[in-house]
């Protein structure tokens, strides 16, 4: 009885030829997820200077302008702005001015360095309202 040690050029193709899909599938795959993972951390970046932002305008009141200081984000090139809105849905017993208060829809958006408006948050608020 005799063993075969040698490998026929067909097997050692089809062997070279396997791992070869292998690979380039799981490079694919490596690629696609390094993707992804970038886009969510680019989304997750966005949302948190958007949320910076909301919590300095809430603290400084929506009329203030960001500095370098409050809002660090600047000299990457990204701005924020913020605007009053009536709030809407509201119940009919309920009146959106009572006294020198108002119940106020702020809209904060976040703007990209290339100026194109890429996320907004809409918060109510209680607002004080300035006596002429």
């Amino acid at each position: 009885m005799t063993t075969r040690n040698n490998f026929t050029l067909i097997e050692v193709v089809i062997a070279i030829a396997i791992l070869a899909i292998g690979l380039v599938t799981a490079m694919s795959i490596i690629i696609q997820s390094n993707t992804r993972m970038d886009n969510a951390f680019k989304k997750w970046r966005e949302q948190h200077i958007l949320a910076q932002a909301a919590e300095s305008f809430l603290l400084q009141g929506p009329n203030s302008q960001p500095t370098q200081d409050t809002f660090p984000y600047m000299a990457e090139g990204y701005s924020v702005a913020c605007s009053i809105e009536e709030p809407e849905g509201l119940p009919s017993v309920i009146e959106a001015h009572s006294h020198n208060w108002r119940l106020a829809r702020l809209r904060i958006t976040l703007n990209c360095p290339d100026g194109q408006t890429t996320r907004s948050l809409l918060v109510e608020k209680v607002l004080k309202e300035e006596i002429p």
